[in-house]
């Protein structure tokens, strides 16, 4: 049972709601109303949803009837068939080869920057400015 809230802080609780309304008419054409049941003419039921799905399983031949279980029954332990896996090493490690390709130069050491001359800027006198 979750409570919500709406935007405006309202408390709504989805299930209540639902149970409050099992018997009106849902909206649309199904003609069944929110339990399940079948309703015809003045919202009168004209079948229960247990007779809908039991009617449903008798007509369709490939609808599963039974609970099957794929667990083991409690109290019996199965012995384990399986085997541990032997591993193999095969991983052969590659031979160190020195590769040279024709496109590429030889490293060489950057050069050293050199400094830039200092040059001696001249003041603007009054009748350039």
């Amino acid at each position: 049972m979750v409570e919500r809230k709406t935007m405006r802080g309202v408390p709504l609780d989805i299930e209540v709601l639902m149970a409050e309304h099992e018997d009106e008419l849902a909206v649309g054409n199904a003609s069944f109303n929110a339990r399940g049941d079948l309703v015809g003419p003045g919202g009168k039921i004209i079948k229960t949803r247990q007779e809908v799905t039991q009617a449903y399983y008798e007509n369709n031949p490939n609808a599963v009837q039974t609970n099957q279980s794929i667990k083991e029954p409690v109290g019996q332990i199965k012995q384990s068939t399986l085997k541990p896996d032997v591993i193999q090493d095969d991983w052969v490690e590659p031979e160190q080869t020195e590769v040279t390709h024709p496109h590429v130069a030889e490293a060489k050491p950057a050069p050293t920057p050199q400094r830039r001359k200092q040059t001696q800027t001249k003041k603007p006198t009054e009748t350039e400015a």
